[in-house]
């Protein structure tokens, strides 16, 4: 016994010392073997004589203000011991005399979660909603939501007594609970099931009879992350939400059109959920018929061009794609709209094009055609030199979008052979002697991606062959230029 008090009070010496000055690595490392240590005595026992022997000479505020510490590995031994030494500790204990720690505490989320705390970690989300406290308990509610068994640690009996005070609150306190539930759906299969019993869901359901509009958008941008989640899919589609989605869109709704270009966006990303039939919900719910009516008839040059992005985001989805082409109201409204289309709704018009050829390889033959027949359709299949123009322009947003597109036609062997037959599309991508790095960085890489093509030295002229893997071999060919589409979704 007399051996086993030395060797804790000699941990307790070492810790103490070594707090004092453990700056270099080696001292860190002793630190941390010094703090397990401590807690596997705590472990051995007796309990209660080295407990009061480590916190008369170690205080808790010392050991709290080592969770910022920049090394995982001491915050992890640091943890270990804390979580020992809190287990005779009341949280209000904790709370009346620590809480600056425990917001440092709650940047750093331990996997070992006591669901005990659960409760007064939702109460913070009662404070300012900017507040730093407020920010980081959102923060770890998130990450412990993606834990496996983070729903049931996060939503105890005691917790949905904090939960349901939370969604009595304002349109930004009730957000931070659907977000955090929305994270729990994605992660544990059995969520939607809790949250149906437990009425959590209804209350989203709720949120689109609000008369607020940004509530109502808030509440739309969530529908389409959930949707990954195919338990949530299946409960949506028995839910009003998609027909006051699809209410939001028609002619003469709703008073902002703001709010339509939301509606908008949400129904288009909802083509990449698991466990919808995508095609038989927009059947249902007139979705092409609407696009299309906002697209040729909206007098708001937003709102166009909002339409237009939407079809990239439907484009990019190779089955509904399929469906657009047999379907051909939407794809013929772009066709026509193309046409007349300049300045941002031209930009807007190439993004979206970009996005719709934008396929992983090997590419399905019919998808392939489909994309032929859509480029073959504008312009009477002469845009090409209009791209290539458009590439030259001196407004960045404008070259840049062109380039991409180009850059997806060297995935079709249809587009590759259009290519090289273009001389002025070679000259173009030879000459980046005036360009930004940017744009630089995008010719490099369509100069690398039509090279790697197994068809290139039979499609193009020998002399421009020969400058375009010149031009490539200062790039890895695997380079990808950033995509265009989908990214302000």
């Amino acid at each position: 016994m007399q051996s086993q008090e030395n060797d804790y009070n000699q941990a307790i010496f070492d810790v103490c010392d070594l707090l004092q000055n453990a700056t270099t690595p080696e001292a860190i490392k002793q630190l941390i073997e010094a703090f397990n240590k401590l807690t596997g005595f705590l472990k051995a026992g007796p309990f209660l004589e080295i407990f009061e022997a480590i916190l008369t000479n170690i205080s808790f505020a010392a050991l709290f203000s080592l969770l910022a510490a920049p090394d995982n590995r001491l915050i992890v031994s640091v943890v270990d011991l804390t979580e020992r030494l809190l287990q005779p500790v009341t949280w209000d204990m904790i709370h009346e005399k620590f809480e600056e720690f425990i917001i440092i505490g709650l940047e750093h989320p331990h996997p070992r979660f006591n669901p005990m705390y659960s409760t007064y970690i939702w109460s913070y989300l009662k404070g300012e909603t900017d507040s730093e406290l407020t920010t980081y308990a959102s923060n770890v509610l998130n990450i412990l939501s993606k834990y496996p068994k983070g729903i049931d640690e996060l939503y105890t009996e005691s917790s949905l007594t904090n939960i349901r005070s939370l969604l009595n609150m304002d349109t930004s306190h009730r957000f931070l609970v659907y977000e955090i539930m929305s994270s729990s759906i994605l992660n544990s299969p059995n969520a939607v099931e809790y949250f149906k019993q437990e009425g959590l869901l209804e209350k989203f359901v709720a949120e689109f009879q609000n008369d607020d509009p940004l509530a109502l958008i808030n509440a739309m941008e969530l529908v389409p992350v959930t949707c990954k989640s195919e338990d949530f899919s299946e409960y949506l589609v028995t839910t009003p939400i998609l027909s006051k989605i699809s209410h939001l869109i028609s002619p003469g709704e709703p008073e902002f059109d703001f709010l339509k270009s939301a509606a908008l966006k949400t129904f288009s990303r909802l083509s990449d959920s698991k466990g919808l039939n995508y095609s038989q919900v927009c059947i249902e719910h007139s979705f092409f018929k609407k696009i299309v009516e906002c697209m040729e008839q909206s007098n708001d040059t937003t709102l166009k061009l909002t339409t237009i992005e939407c079809l990239g985001i439907l484009g990019f989805n190779p089955d509904v794609l399929r469906f657009l082409s047999k379907e051909k109201l939407v794809i013929n409204a772009f066709t026509s709209i193309f046409e007349s289309s300049a300045g941002s709704a031209r930009v807007e018009c190439y993004k979206t094009l970009s996005c719709i050829l934008e396929k992983t390889p090997p590419i399905e033959e019919d998808i392939s055609e489909i994309n032929h027949n859509i480029y073959i359709s504008i312009k009477g299949g002469n845009l090409l030199p209009i791209l290539v123009r458009s590439s030259m322009e001196v407004f960045q947003d404008v070259s840049f979008s062109a380039l991409s597109v180009l850059q997806k036609l060297g995935l079709y062997k249809w587009g590759q052979r259009e290519l090289s037959q273009s001389q002025q599309f070679t000259n173009l991508i030879l000459d980046t002697s005036r360009d930004s790095l940017f744009i630089k960085e995008l010719k490099l890489s369509i100069a690398s991606s039509i090279v790697a093509s197994s068809s290139f030295l039979e499609m193009f002229p020998e002399d421009s062959a020969l400058k375009l893997k010149k031009l490539a071999s200062g790039k890895a060919t695997e380079s990808a230029a950033p995509q265009v589409a989908l990214d302000s979704v």
